[in-house]
């Protein structure tokens, strides 16, 4: 009974604290006395949220760095058909754009996050992909460049020269591209400004040393000549004075070629008397050249004035070469006999190079003892008469007769026959 009683006082009590709303999960989040289930959220404080934003903004930047630094894969079907020389500069190019473009989202990061923990690697970034714009032709960085370089470079003047030192190379062979007669001017350049910064450092002789043995014969003895009076190695002297010996050789067959050039080069009156006027227009010519006369002028490597209605009386030979034509370069020693044996009874030579370095052209003329007038394509002449007369190609040999007519435009595929027969004529 009593029991009975025991256990209705419990639920009685039960309901009653239920009613009022009495709490019994005492916890020390829960108090029970004014418990709110759903607590306002504190304000968050300026500081905070500014910090939040700019951490925000750092991770943006520096993923837009990265994706902007990522190489360039080369279009897959280059695997099957390799691209055009003119579409894989304009790759090249391209690239060299986007690497600058990179590097200035480096420098942006770097400048304006001074003190993330990424800024100094991203100056390391900028570096790079301005040296890879460089390799690809934008050369117009190299005050950025070496200004990053000493940055990272400061206590160690060794390295700081190597990255100098290749980097001349690099920005010399990127004139490759524009113009092939540039690299040996960029690398003197290069080569000088080194000086300026690391006027110690004998390994920049090296890079004269390559110029000398590159550009003009006369200049190149100059350049040995500074080398042999410099600290330069011994093994960059040794190979100075192997080249000032095959050098001052050179121009002096040069200056005895010039003179023979101009002792052989008769201009005056001919046995044909005076020349005609009536010349076939170049268009005439390119359509069918044979038994047209051709006006034709330019001033030869040697500085002497050529032309060709001034031959008249002569059988004319017109060879249009170069240096880098094996066939053309195969054929001069044909041409030196033919030139020899048939000039004292008229017969002369000009020769039309296709090279656009001047060095290979002046080295052939000494090599070869070339003795005949020949014009350099400096300034674009000689592609501009080639297309004028249909030549795409070469080796191609011209002759013409006594009285200034075209008369042969294969001659090189009979050689020295078509010489002999037509100097039979009189």
């Amino acid at each position: 009974m009593n029991v009975r009683k025991n256990i209705l006082l419990i639920l009685v009590l039960l309901i009653v604290a239920f009613s009022v709303g009495c709490d019994f999960t005492d916890t020390p989040s829960r108090t029970g006395k004014g418990y709110v289930s759903n607590p306002p959220v504190p304000p968050i404080n300026d500081e905070i949220k500014v910090a939040e934003e700019a951490y925000e903004r750092t991770n943006v930047a520096w993923e837009a760095l990265i994706k902007a630094s990522e190489p360039r894969e080369p279009p897959a079907a280059w695997q099957d058909t390799p691209p055009d020389v003119d579409v894989m500069i304009r790759w090249q190019k391209d690239n060299g754009l986007r690497a600058v473009k990179a590097a200035d989202l480096a420098h942006e990061f770097s400048t304006t996050f001074t003190n993330h923990p990424m800024a100094k690697q991203s100056v390391k970034i900028g570096l790079k992909l301005l040296e890879i714009a460089g390799e690809h032709g934008d050369t117009g960085r190299e005050d950025r460049i070496r200004e990053l370089q000493r940055i990272f470079l400061r206590d160690d003047p060794d390295k700081l020269f190597d990255f100098r030192f290749k980097g001349a190379q690099r920005a010399a062979l990127a004139k490759q591209e524009l113009d092939p007669t540039l690299v040996i001017t960029e690398l003197e350049r290069q080569a000088r400004q080194l000086q300026k910064e690391f006027p110690q450092r004998a390994e920049i002789y090296d890079l004269l040393l390559t110029v000398a043995e590159n550009c003009e014969i006369h200049h190149g003895l100059e350049l040995l000549a500074e080398i042999l009076t410099s600290d330069a190695s011994e093994k960059t002297k040794a190979s100075a004075r192997i080249l000032q010996e095959k050098g001052e050789a050179a121009a002096l067959e040069l200056a005895k070629l010039e003179e023979l050039r101009k002792k052989n080069m008769n201009i005056g009156a001919t046995e044909a008397g005076a020349p005609s006027t009536t010349f076939a227009t170049f268009e005439e010519i390119k359509k069918d050249p044979i038994g047209k006369r051709m006006d034709l002028k330019f001033k030869a490597f040697d500085g002497s004035e050529i032309d060709l209605s001034q031959l008249a009386g002569k059988v004319v030979l017109i060879d249009f070469w170069a240096t880098w034509c094996g066939p053309c370069m195969e054929e001069i020693p044909t041409l030196r006999s033919a030139y020899k044996k048939h000039k004292p009874n008229g017969f002369e030579i000009l020769g039309i190079s296709w090279d656009s370095k001047k060095l290979a052209v002046q080295r052939a003329i000494a090599e070869e003892k070339i003795a005949w007038p020949v014009v350099f394509d400096g300034d674009g002449w000689v592609t501009d008469l080639a297309g004028k007369l249909g030549i795409e190609e070469i080796p191609v040999m011209w002759l013409i007769d006594r009285k200034g007519i075209i008369r042969d435009v294969k001659a090189h595929e009979k050689l020295p026959q078509a010489i002999d027969a037509l100097m039979s004529e009189k």
